[in-house]
């Protein structure tokens, strides 16, 4: 994994770019379903991170691509949604699943969130799936 130097004026920091996604542990979802619900979150995450230059994101690709995933329930991932669906330095997409093969419609399976230095504590202390 490669890391950003980041300058500071009390002093130099190195911090790790990283995209968060939560999974939602409820749904006992199979390997291939989550994978395949992760990049239906991950896809317009990139359109438009790359559409809008974000400087994290240029740095997050440039640097690793680190992606960290954890897991929470459905509540957990309706408060982090009303919180940052909407955000302007962080925010999240959300993937609702249409309830073809395995799941329940509507259910929220995953969370995605863009690339950043500054994970809140909410998200990154979440445990990893």
């Amino acid at each position: 994994m490669y890391r950003i130097k980041y300058k500071s004026k009390k002093r130099d920091k190195l911090m790790t770019i990283s995209m968060y996604i939560i999974v939602n542990r409820g749904l006992k979802m199979s390997k291939g379903k989550l994978c395949s619900q992760i990049v239906h979150g991950i896809i317009p995450m990139i359109e438009k991170l790359s559409k809008d230059r974000n400087s994290e994101y240029l740095l997050w690709k440039n640097s690793g691509e680190k992606v960290v995933i954890v897991g929470g329930n459905e509540y957990e991932m309706i408060n982090l949604l009303e919180r940052y669906e909407s955000g302007k330095d962080y925010f999240c997409y959300d993937v609702i699943d249409e309830g073809r093969t395995e799941i329940r419609k509507n259910s929220m399976t995953v969370l995605v969130f863009n690339p950043s230095a500054h994970i809140p504590s909410e998200i990154s202390g979440l445990k990893l799936y």
